[in-house]
């Protein structure tokens, strides 16, 4: 339910509804009004935004009078391909891709709906070619949203790689170099450096790439 005010003519819609509390104006956030013997919530300004950059899985309940809501995304950087420095002096591995921020939206939602959140991590691990950055998500009852993570890069072959090939970058985020990491244009997941080039096999893994994030606006 909303309010509504007759302005020279025109019925408008009240996006905030402000009281005077000892002569200081502050905005409602509900008001409510007697319809036929039923009191019903009419809701004032609930705007806002819940950001989320740690790669984990979340619950968000949507709160009260917010109906529609908006969100930008990014899944995790690919991780760098393994280098390689020993006896056939291959050198380092290929960067992870980069994956940058998508945007989906606006959903119908409903106050007090529980909807699922992930954030994906950047490639990461010990494997010869890099791993494949973790995808970045939000779902729930009419709410659909995922965002892919960037591919991993190519490791040495000999040293677990399967050949030297870029990570690919998703989103239109750049492909990942030799050794450079992918990188995006808009503020999502960078890629992961390409291991470098070393004999030890404890330091030549291919660099993590960066975590996903996720922005819910309503």
């Amino acid at each position: 339910m909303t309010i509504s005010v007759y302005d020279s003519g025109a019925w408008r819609t009240l996006n905030v509804v402000s009281v005077n509390d000892a002569g200081t104006w502050r905005n409602s956030k509900a008001v409510y009004v007697n319809d036929a013997g039923t009191w019903r919530t009419v809701y004032g300004d609930n705007s806002g935004t819940n950001a989320y950059t740690s790669p984990s899985t979340f619950t968000w309940t949507v709160p009260e009078g917010v109906f529609s809501i908006s969100v930008t995304g990014s899944g995790g950087g690919g991780q760098g391909g393994n280098g390689d420095g020993g006896a056939n002096n291959n050198g380092p591995g290929y960067g992870g891709g980069g994956a940058n921020l998508t945007s989906g939206g606006p959903y119908s939602v409903t106050p007090g709906q529980v909807l699922s959140v992930t954030v994906g991590a950047g490639g990461s691990g010990s494997s010869g070619n890099g791993n494949t950055g973790g995808t970045t998500s939000i779902s729930g009852t009419g709410v659909s949203f995922a965002a892919s993570g960037g591919g991993g890069g190519g490791g040495v072959a000999g040293w677990g790689g399967t050949g030297l090939f870029p990570g690919v970058g998703v989103y239109g985020a750049t492909n990942g170099g030799y050794p450079t990491a992918g990188s995006t244009t808009n503020g999502g997941a960078n890629g992961g450096t390409g291991g470098p080039y070393t004999r030890s096999s404890g330091s030549r893994y291919g660099y993590a790439g960066g975590n996903g994030k996720l922005s819910i606006t309503f």
